[in-house]
């Protein structure tokens, strides 16, 4: 079944993706993926549907479930930036888990889709999106790229976690 605009379905449909989200921001995960399996049985094509799922199995850290989850998503059209860059971070995080031949090939995915995350003239999303990135190629091992997504975070006034730039810091030191 696919939504209608302004049918009663499709107005049911998006009261129960507001409310899964809802519970989601509360840690209430059971009612959540509910919300979102009733939402899925009136229109299984509505991409934030998806969304939700993902975001509920990384908190499971299952991150090639929700890499899955996130891809079926962006098929669906879900585009936007920041999206694109907890979709990037949940590939590389799969990509750990995989051998070094398709690890390669994530890792390679997930920089194409943060590349394309961080083109965007919202400093706040840009900021967001580089520091994801830049996390993402401290887990590749690539701390020289990581401090340069680092660097590109704070130009655009991003927040920047500073645990995770003392331990790029030490790491870049280690390895020189």
């Amino acid at each position: 079944a696919s939504c209608l605009v302004g049918s009663e379905m499709c107005i049911r449909d998006r009261g129960y993706v507001e409310r899964a989200f809802d519970m989601y921001s509360q840690n209430n995960f059971v009612d959540s993926m509910r919300r979102f399996n009733q939402a899925w049985l009136l229109d299984s094509k509505n991409a934030y549907i998806y969304l939700g799922y993902g975001l509920l199995y990384n908190n499971e850290k299952k991150s090639c479930k929700a890499m899955e989850m996130f891809m079926q998503a962006h098929k669906k059209g879900l585009i936007e930036n920041g999206f694109l860059a907890d979709y990037a971070y949940t590939i590389t995080n799969c990509a750990l888990t995989k051998d070094n031949q398709l690890q390669k090939i994530l890792f390679n995915d997930a920089n194409n889709l943060f590349y394309t995350a961080s083109q965007t003239p919202n400093k706040r999303l840009k900021a967001f999106a580089y520091q994801a990135w830049a996390k993402s190629y401290f887990l590749q091992n690539d701390f020289i790229n990581s401090q340069e997504m680092l660097k590109e975070a704070k130009k655009n006034d991003g927040t920047i976690d500073a645990e995770f730039e003392n331990s790029l810091k030490e790491k870049i030191i280690y390895t020189k």
